[in-house]
């Protein structure tokens, strides 16, 4: 489902107002033609059918006729996996590959977005990089119809995060987390047999290391703090194919956990 991701409040509950940006993607990119509608998702989370207009010369969405806001089933805390928050701690890796991971980790629904500058991350610069990781976060909203307001974190360390996460234990202490990384290295633990000692979580950390994956003064690091090593059988993977895959396991494990308790 495309949808457009409203930057402006809803106007006398009939129109929003749209910058020369979002014309050129409406018409250029989404192939949206005038008088043509789309859902548009408003700052509350809701959908409302919307149609592209010119008043003078202006450029607006304007309310469908008879259209009414889509709020069940389409608002965050509503879908599959309204109990499931994501955050995904990505090592800084080459831009292009970096970009990737940002649009599809907001395509699978990630919540929060961590680039990391991992002590094997090779000092690549991403000045400038956070207003263009926000624009690739909203295109990747807009093309995968997601519901989840994806956020992205200014870079920092390992080091940095878990004293970030340190100072908020008492706002995350009633959430049930699955804390992760992902290990080249063979484990005796499955993930089947972690969640299972854990229970189903209410919100997942997952770190991916870059090209020379997590080092071990991390990895003791995030053990120290409750992440557990995951190691997913598969071929020696890209870090940007391993963020998805990691993604895509964890995310379908939690939903069928309930159908692994069955099986126990």
């Amino acid at each position: 489902m495309r949808q457009f991701i409203a930057s402006e409040q809803l106007k006398e509950n009939t129109i929003i107002a749209i910058s020369e940006k979002e014309v050129h993607y409406l018409k250029n990119v989404l192939r949206l033609k005038p008088g043509e509608s789309i859902d548009v998702r408003l700052l509350d989370g809701s959908l409302l059918e919307m149609s592209l207009v010119k008043k003078n010369t202006k450029w607006l969405l304007q309310k469908v006729l008879g259209a009414k806001k889509k709020e069940n089933g389409v608002l965050a805390n509503q879908l599959d996996t309204e109990d499931l928050e994501i955050h995904l701690l990505q090592c800084e890796i080459k831009p292009q590959k970096m970009d990737l991971v940002i649009r599809q980790a907001t395509e699978c629904g990630v919540k929060k977005i961590v680039p990391i500058l991992g002590d094997f991350s090779q000092g690549i610069s991403t000045e400038k990089k956070h207003e263009r990781w926000l624009k690739i976060i909203k295109e990747a909203r807009q093309q995968s119809g997601s519901a989840i307001a994806t956020e992205l974190a200014e870079k920092m360390t390992f080091d940095e995060y878990l004293a970030k996460e340190e100072k908020n234990v008492e706002s995350i202490k009633k959430k049930l987390a699955f804390k992760c990384y992902l290990s080249e290295n063979k484990r005796d633990d499955s993930l089947f047999s972690l969640l299972m000692k854990k229970g189903k979580p209410d919100i997942i950390h997952i770190a991916v290391g870059c090209e020379g994956g997590i080092s071990k003064r991390e990895a003791e690091l995030l053990e120290k703090s409750g992440f557990s090593p995951l190691h997913l059988p598969t071929n020696i993977l890209r870090s940007e194919t391993a963020a998805l895959y990691g993604l895509a396991v964890l995310q379908n494990a939690v939903m069928e956990y309930r159908s692994w308790q069955r099986q126990e």
